[in-house]
């Protein structure tokens, strides 16, 4: 295929059947139709193998044991021959003219990816935005929360030559990959219009897991440990390291705090005590 505007989409799944459902709407909604829709699988234990007659095919892939969504979305992103991809997780929506606004953007800059603003539970994400890789990169330096792969519409090629998500991942992939995109030849800009819904709090998330989130940012920092000492220093990164764990426990507190896990709650804590960012959002609750 990979014509001119050939768009396909991938959605990775584990569970949350309904969920998804409503992502297949919010496709079907779209002012442009993609081409087709990868449906990944990631082993779940519920079905999710029927589907209603939809404007566009659907191909589902199941995985035969968990890999998590990195593996799911690069492996689509694979068997694709599209031009280009844009990704869709099960609890995040796309208002209609999402895909059709950022096709417009791409080709007429000729850009390899574009990323958009959102919803974070009905209100505007007031973040700063910028299409110079040195700002965006200075922003990932200070905690900027990234906008997040439901965002995305990349030209595959682009999307392949960064070599995907880094499958280790579960919760960090999107940070790494938009640290990735600032080291990169690839041309980007943005859609300064909220097109994605986002959920911003959802106790089943597999970020939540804070095994899971601790060990991604552990290989994150480590990974990019050199690259972030050159442009600051090591003080910098030891703060930085546990500025950003602190903020992706927070919720995984929550989580442990509701379903009385003592153990995970200690576990988590221990990552928290010194961090400034937990200190304010417990200040920031307590005078709401």
């Amino acid at each position: 295929m990979n014509t001119n505007n050939s768009i396909d989409i991938i959605i990775p799944v584990k569970e949350r059947y309904k969920l998804l459902l409503s992502a297949l709407s919010s496709i079907e909604n779209q002012t442009i139709i993609p081409d087709r829709v990868w449906i990944i699988d990631d082993c779940s234990n519920e079905k999710i193998d029927k589907f209603k007659k939809y404007k566009f095919p659907i191909t589902l892939i199941r995985n035969e044991i968990n890999k998590g969504p990195s593996y799911s979305c690069n492996l689509a992103a694979k068997k694709s021959n599209s031009k280009y991809i844009a990704i869709l997780e099960t609890d995040d929506l796309w208002k209609p003219t999402k895909i059709e606004k950022q096709l417009n953007k791409a080709k007429e800059k000729d850009l390899d990816f574009i990323y958009c603003n959102y919803l974070i539970n009905n209100k505007e994400n007031k973040q700063k935005f910028s299409n110079d890789k040195n700002v965006i990169f200075s922003l990932l330096l200070k905690m900027w929360s990234c906008p997040n792969p439901s965002t995305f519409f990349f030209k595959r090629e682009a999307f392949l030559s960064l070599n995907g998500f880094d499958e280790s991942m579960i919760g960090t992939h999107d940070h790494d990959l938009w640290i990735r995109i600032c080291q990169s030849n690839i041309k980007f800009d943005y859609v300064d219009e909220c097109l994605v819904e986002i959920e911003n709090y959802n106790p089943d998330q597999m970020s939540r897991d804070y095994k899971q989130r601790i060990k991604s940012i552990s290989h994150f920092c480590m990974k990019h440990k050199n690259l972030i000492t050159k442009h600051k220093n090591r003080h910098f990164f030891e703060i930085y390291k546990r500025e950003l764990l602190a903020r992706a426990l927070i919720p995984g507190l929550k989580k442990s705090l509701k379903n009385k896990d003592i153990l995970g709650l200690i576990k988590i804590l221990k990552y928290l005590i010194f961090s400034k960012i937990f200190y304010r959002r417990v200040l920031k609750y307590l005078i709401r």
